[in-house]
């Protein structure tokens, strides 16, 4: 008589390596297609018209010094300075958000390695909780929206679990 035994379950030596950095790769591209979808919105919000007046004043100087333009919200320093250099490349609407999105791709990677240091990163869960992740970070509806936008809120995300990570990973965690 053959009995029959169940097979065993995959473990992270059995997916190979390639497969599992294409998984990452297309749902980082789905991000960031998500992401650039409506970016070509000709209007600014208020917030974004502040966003945009200060920064083309930093990649573009006048009559204004670096601490008069952003002495009125000194914690927005960060993101007036990264996205002048954005509008030096594209001096519109798409350069002054394109920063935005960047930092949201970034956030969906961080929040991929995140949940793999967290969910035991020697095996398949691992890996698997951070393809979950990734994918479910990069759908958002709100990340996504808060992508689009010209103002600082995916910089803080992305630098906040940057901190989280590179403290999980010194730790050796």
């Amino acid at each position: 008589m053959v009995t029959q035994t169940a097979a065993a379950p995959a473990t992270s030596s059995q997916i190979p390596a390639p497969a599992r950095i294409l998984a990452l790769a297309a749902v980082l591209l789905a991000a960031f297609a998500l992401r650039v979808g409506s970016l070509q919105a000709a209007d600014l919000n208020i917030d974004e018209s502040w966003s945009y007046v200060h920064s083309y004043y930093i990649a573009y100087p006048a009559d204004f010094s670096l601490t008069q333009i952003l002495a009125p919200e000194p914690n927005n320093a960060l993101h007036l300075l990264l996205a002048s250099a954005f509008l030096r490349m594209s001096p519109n609407s798409l350069g002054i958000r394109l920063l935005s999105v960047l930092a949201g791709v970034c956030v969906v990677a961080l929040s991929a390695r995140l949940a793999f240091r967290l969910s035991g990163s020697s095996g398949l869960y691992g890996r698997r909780a951070a393809l979950l992740t990734a994918g479910l970070t990069a759908c958002a509806v709100d990340m996504a929206a808060q992508s689009q936008i010209a103002r600082p809120y995916m910089l803080a995300a992305m630098f906040a679990l940057l901190a989280v990570v590179g403290g999980i990973e010194t730790a050796g965690g």
